[in-house]
C-alpha cells in the first residue's frame, strides 16, 4: 500500500515538472505566435496559456505591439526574423518600416513609419500608447 503510494507521488511531481513549462501569461499588448514544422500557423492570447512543450514540432514567440519590423510583400512582414502576415495595406511598399499597432484574429495590424517611433495610436479609443525605451 505505501509502496503504490511512494510511485503515484513520484510519478506526479515528475508529471508537474514536464507540464509547468506550457503555462505561459501572456499580456494584453502581447501575443504568442506559433510556428508548427517551421510553418506560422496561428495567434494566441492574450491571457494565461497551456501549450505543453514540444521543441520539435512546434515553436513559440512573444510579439509585442510597438515592435518595428519590415514589410517583404505579399502582406508578410519581418520582425526579429519572423515573417508573420500581416493585414493587407495598399500604401506599403517592399522595405518599408512598419509598426505593430494592433492584432486580428491571425494577422497583425500594423502601421507604416517614416521613422523608428516608440509611440502608436490605439485603433479602439484613439488615445496615444507610448512605450518605455
Amino acid at each position: 500500500m505505501g509502496d503504490s503510494i511512494a510511485i503515484w507521488l513520484i510519478f506526479l511531481v515528475i508529471a508537474g515538472l514536464i507540464l509547468l513549462p506550457g503555462i505561459k501569461i501572456i499580456e494584453e499588448t502581447e501575443r504568442l505566435a506559433v510556428f508548427i514544422g517551421g510553418r506560422y500557423a496561428r495567434l494566441k492570447g492574450p491571457g494565461i496559456i497551456f501549450s505543453p512543450p514540444n521543441p520539435w514540432i512546434k515553436n513559440e514567440y512573444r510579439v509585442s505591439m510597438g515592435a518595428v519590423g519590415m514589410y517583404m510583400g505579399s502582406d508578410v512582414a519581418r520582425f526579429a526574423s519572423l515573417d508573420l502576415p500581416i493585414e493587407p495595406m495598399p500604401q506599403l511598399r517592399l522595405n518599408d518600416s512598419v509598426q505593430i499597432s494592433g492584432f486580428g484574429e491571425a494577422r497583425i495590424q500594423v502601421s507604416k513609419v517614416d521613422s523608428i517611433s516608440r509611440e502608436f495610436r490605439c485603433e479602439k479609443c484613439g488615445h496615444l500608447n507610448k512605450f518605455a525605451a
